[in-house]
């Protein structure tokens, strides 16, 4: 699949799950603008209120779980040709530039391996002594950490788990950047 052009960084947020929703809405090529009904075409295929996903298109508000499924489900039918799979569509949209964009023709993680990295770090940020890790890191340095060990960890052979002293070395080095 090419590259489309919802996806350019340049032209759209991507940092936002609501950014990353219309983007999988064009991808679409079925609905309305946000200015055009897109919000009333989506509350009304997906059952919800039109205030309910105003929030989800507008303003970075989560669905819950099973909603988030149910939407990428019915976007993925939409699209031609899907090549991509469930899961990685909800950990794009869930956690952002931490994952690949499955669009984009990298493997991705599951949400299960997204998890264990994050239960990694927050193992090895407690083995530290850290036990606030949200005032001590800023969400690019935690980004990076997670972006990283996630990478390395989809270079190697199923089943794929996250390398602890990696972690360990991206926290510590972001510890040390940061003055502590």
């Amino acid at each position: 699949m090419a590259v489309p052009e919802v996806f350019n960084q340049e032209a759209r947020d991507l940092d936002g799950f609501s950014g990353r929703l219309n983007a999988l809405v064009d991808l679409t090529g079925k609905y309305g603008s946000l200015p055009e009904g897109r919000v009333a075409q989506l509350a009304q295929k997906f059952d919800v209120s039109r205030t309910t996903m105003h929030f989800w298109l507008n303003t970075n508000k989560m669905p819950k779980r099973s909603q988030l499924s149910a939407l990428v489900e019915g976007l993925l039918i939409d699209i031609k040709e899907p090549a991509v799979s469930l899961e990685s569509v909800k950990a794009w949209l869930e956690y952002g530039s931490a994952v690949p964009n499955p669009f984009l023709g990298a493997e991705t993680a599951t949400s299960q391996e997204i998890n264990a990295v994050y239960r990694t770090l927050f193992a090895k940020a407690k083995a530290m002594g850290i036990t606030d890790m949200d005032s001590l890191l800023s969400e690019s340095d935690s980004d990076h950490i997670i972006r990283t060990a996630l990478e390395v960890m989809l270079k190697t052979s199923p089943p794929r788990s996250p390398d602890p002293d990696l972690i360990g070395r991206l926290l510590e080095k972001a510890i040390q950047k940061k003055g502590r």
